[in-house]
């Protein structure tokens, strides 16, 4: 048998975690965030964050909110169509504009964005450098390339000239390169 909530005058059975019943932690909680208001806000903000870590956290707990509401589902990767997905943001400062990559790719995408952000060529010239391979091909190949990466890893299709399609492009080569089939 288990032992009752440990709340006054609450009879539901105590969750196997807390020494109270869900409801009644929960509202404990929520109350003591409300007594401790402006501690809690203080220690926040001492808290060495940079801004784009802030800004991350608020996009990471909005998303959160909305997911737990139904407002938002969670998609498949952009790029391979895996469902055991992450979410990602190309501007942490509007939560709502995710878009969801599977673990490899989101750490591609976390990568490439970071690059970016640092102002680095690598990004560049690694695209450059495909360009160039992908350019000493046969016209057939090449098309054959483009269109592939035209309809994204996923089939969902890719604008030219975007993050998708060059990752699209990237894959479709290395496929070629292996001698897979590619998409």
């Amino acid at each position: 048998m288990t032992r009752p909530c440990s709340t006054h005058g609450c009879t539901r059975p105590r969750s196997p975690y807390d020494r109270r019943c869900r409801p009644c932690a929960t509202a404990a909680q929520a109350a003591y965030r409300a007594r401790h208001r402006t501690t809690l806000a203080a220690r926040d903000r001492q808290r060495p964050f940079t801004a784009e870590q802030r800004a991350q956290r608020h996009a990471r707990s909005t998303l959160a909110v909305y997911l737990a509401r139904g407002k938002i589902h969670r998609g498949r990767c952009e790029l391979c169509g895996e469902t055991e997905v992450r979410p990602a943001w190309d501007d942490p400062g509007q939560p709502l504009a995710v878009r969801w990559f599977c673990r490899a790719h989101a750490d591609e995408h976390g990568q490439l964005r970071r690059e970016v952000a640092a102002g680095r060529t690598a990004v560049t010239a690694r695209f450059a450098a495909l360009h160039a391979a992908i350019a000493a091909l046969p016209a057939a190949a090449q098309t054959a390339l483009h269109h592939a990466a035209l309809g994204g890893l996923d089939g969902g299709g890719a604008a030219p000239g975007s993050l998708r399609y060059w990752i699209a492009l990237q894959h479709a080569y290395q496929a070629r390169a292996q001698g897979e089939r590619f998409f």
